[in-house]
């Protein structure tokens, strides 16, 4: 038997020997790696007509094993080989697109688009010039048959330049012009007086309606939504050249259900978003922008015929099938295009023909159609209908808006935000989310902002109710939001309680203009004292009360006599109360609160309060010759209370007065010739500063103490 000493050496050695072709196996791989990845990339560069750029090979040399030791008569155990890791291949680059540079898009794209649109432009144009000047003594079929022959050649040209594959695209633009123009010929056959032929209104419509089905049935079988997309749109722009009449407005509906009828086909949405947008570019184009130079027409015709291009329009909003070719997303875009351009064109030709009076009628009915729609879609949870309601809302409090004033405003619009947040509370919608804290916002601010609250215009009982009912909205949508475990409704949480907040304290307003301030701050009061007795922390409810107080308090201040909320001068007594008792007996925190340093902030607003109010008050009575005795006693009262409370932020505001007082005294009261305020102010201000000197040498151990602490930990409640 050998030594096991030599045989344990030459079995280290085997594995060592082991791991080294292992780890050059390794690295033959990953170099096998890289060179088929740069091999596929230049292949790439050479098929796009990419400059090549020089790889250098690497060669990495593999290490040659060292030589096996054999001896002889000695059986060595097999060791099992580890199998190198498996790699997978590397991903195949990107091709590299040919870049297109904003010439060419221009020159392929644009320029033919822009050149036929003003082709037709101007053989409509040309066409009244050439009645007026050449051919005014030939009948007016013949001048016609002339226009019609020109829109074949044109179509012609188009069919023949798009059997090319370089010019398909091309040659399609030029064929849809053709088809618009062959599209305005029968339109002008009837309505424009040079060139009618056809007497009768029912055969133009039906040649109307079939001008339009040759552009449909070309574009479908051809399988072009060029074709179909540029001839609605230069249809519609050819007939706005024209003054408006019944036959006008009629031929937009046409080109209306057309556009539609070509979005069922799936990815056909652009010929619909055409004819939507050439549909309420005409009518505005007529009406408002005079496209047809003077002469603009019949608007009432645009006030019938607007309602049933929106109703065509408002399809695609109600049948999920327009989803394959608008998809979710889109179908809810062309949707609220739709109801907005139509609500904005028709309310303008409206306020032209028949003025302001009777207006609120319009977004009336409007709105209520949208929400009758939006209730129907809201079966399948769409959202198209979702925005349907949304606007329909909108429209319905404008007309609330318009139709009512003064406190019948504000009791309607309350009216609906509580209407609005019992409606979420069934149905967990956003849009009666939306608009019920919108419009309690807008009823807060019209309470707040009446200049004269308790006129006669503006009933006190009115006004109570009116923010009660807002409040009582921001209750329910509260409740609702507790119930709820969406995100959105979790991250607006604050919205409806600053309703409960903002409805409370519109309510105490109107019914106690002259003590707001003081009933508000009073009753935060209450709310903290009742969670401090409790061992609670105070309600957000109770925080947002004494918020709105100091707003309250901090506009009597900027505003003085002339605030709203100033009328006697005990005004924001009520609140230094409540917030010296906040500071002294802080409410409790949950652990980990973001808000731990709040009893230090509470503390320093107190002493401010009290600061700001008292000098406020006593310079409406004395004066600013007073000020320094008062800074005097607060400074002095201050730095005792700290000294007895423990209070470290009561002590320092309580120096800060001080100084303050002594700064006054020697710049402004050392040249006062009052005799008396002089002296007293020096009196009163040496005798507190030596009291305050007797307790920090008499009691130094407790002060040292007290002020090693830089923050003092708040009692237990």
């Amino acid at each position: 038997m050998m030594d096991s000493s030599p045989q344990h050496e030459w079995l280290t050695k085997v594995n060592r020997l082991r791991e080294r072709i292992d780890q050059a196996e390794a690295r033959h791989l990953m170099v096998m790696e890289d060179l088929k990845k740069d091999l596929l990339l230049l292949e790439q560069q050479i098929a796009v007509g990419k400059p090549v750029v020089a790889f250098e090979e690497v060669k990495t040399p593999l290490p040659l094993p060292e030589e096996k030791l054999i001896l002889s008569g000695e059986i060595v155990p097999e060791i099992p080989i580890p199998l190198a890791p498996q790699r997978k291949p590397p991903p195949l680059p990107k091709e590299i697109a040919p870049e297109s540079s904003f010439e060419q898009e221009l020159g392929r794209v644009w320029l033919v688009r822009i050149g036929i649109a003003l082709l037709i432009t101007g053989l409509v144009l040309g066409a009244n010039w050439a009645y007026k000047n050449w051919v005014n003594t030939l009948p007016a079929a013949a001048r016609l048959a002339g226009l019609y022959l020109g829109a074949f050649l044109i179509s012609g040209t188009g069919v023949w330049l798009a059997r090319k594959e370089t010019l398909k695209n091309y040659g399609e633009v030029i064929l849809a012009g053709g088809l618009a123009f062959f599209y305005y010929c029968t339109y002008a056959a009837h309505h424009a007086p040079r060139l009618k032929v056809v007497e009768t209104p029912v055969a133009a419509a039906l040649l109307l309606l079939g001008a339009a089905g040759v552009i449909a049935a070309v574009s479908w079988f051809r399988q072009s939504r060029a074709i179909a997309t540029m001839g609605i749109l230069l249809a519609s722009y050819a007939t706005m050249i024209q003054p408006l009449g019944w036959l006008s407005a009629t031929s937009n509906l046409v080109l209306s259900g057309v556009g539609i009828l070509l979005m069922l086909q799936p990815g056909w949405g652009a010929p619909g978003i055409a004819s939507l947008l050439g549909t309420y570019g005409a009518f505005a184009g007529w009406q408002l922008l005079g496209a047809a130079g003077n002469a603009h027409g019949d608007a009432r015709a645009t006030l019938w015929f607007l309602p049933a291009s929106w109703a065509i329009f408002a399809i695609p909003g109600m049948l999920g099938r327009f989803r394959e070719s608008l998809g979710e997303r889109g179908r809810t875009i062309f949707t609220v295009a739709n109801n907005g351009l139509f609500f904005l064109i028709f309310s303008l030709i409206w306020l032209k023909v028949h003025g302001d009076e009777n207006f609120w009628q319009v977004p009336s009915v409007f709105g209520s159609a949208l929400i009758l729609l939006g209730i129907l879609g809201r079966k399948r949870e769409d959202t198209a209908a979702a925005s349907n309601v949304l606007q329909g809302l909108a429209a319905l409090s404008l007309a609330l808006v318009l139709k009512l004033d003064g406190y019948h405003l504000t009791l309607a619009l309350a009216g609906e935000s509580l209407i609005l947040a019992l409606a979420f509370f069934r149905f967990r919608k956003g849009a009666e989310y939306f608009f019920a804290v919108s419009t309690g916002a807008i009823v807060v601010t019209l309470l707040f902002s009446g200049s004269s609250p308790l006129s006669a215009k503006f009933p006190v009982w009115s006004g109570v109710l009116s923010a009660i009912l807002v409040a009582l909205a921001g209750k329910v949508l509260a409740f609702a939001g507790v119930r709820d475990d969406d995100k959105f409704f979790a991250a607006t949480f604050d919205f409806p309680r600053g309703m409960i907040v903002a409805g409370g304290a519109a309510a105490v307003f109107i019914a106690f203009p002259e003590g707001f301030i003081d009933v508000m701050a009073l009753s935060a009061g209450a709310i903290f004292f009742w969670a401090w007795k409790r061992n609670q922390i105070a309600p957000v409810e109770g925080w947002g009360w004494l918020v709105v107080s100091l707003a309250a308090f901090g506009f009597v201040l900027i505003e003085g006599n002339s605030s709203i909320f100033h009328h006697h001068r005990w005004e924001g007594i009520a609140l230094v109360a409540v917030m010296g008792f906040t500071a002294i007996k802080p409410p409790k925190l949950a652990q980990n609160s973001q808000m731990e340093d709040l009893h230090k902030i509470l503390s320093w607003l107190a002493c401010l309060i009290l600061a700001v109010w008292s000098t406020h008050f006593v310079v409406e009575q004395m004066g600013w010759k007073g000020i320094t005795i008062l800074w005097t006693v607060l400074g002095f009262a201050l730095v005792l209370l700290g000294l007895v409370m423990d209070r470290i932020v009561s002590r320092q505001s309580g120096f800060v007065l001080l100084a303050l007082a002594l700064l006054k005294l020697f710049a402004m009261d050392v040249w006062d010739f009052s005799t008396v305020m002089r002296i007293l102010s020096f009196m009163i201000l040496g005798v507190a500063l030596v009291v305050l000197g007797f307790f920090y040498h008499r009691f130094v151990p407790a002060l040292k103490r007290l002020i090693d602490d830089k923050v003092s930990p708040p009692p237990e409640n």
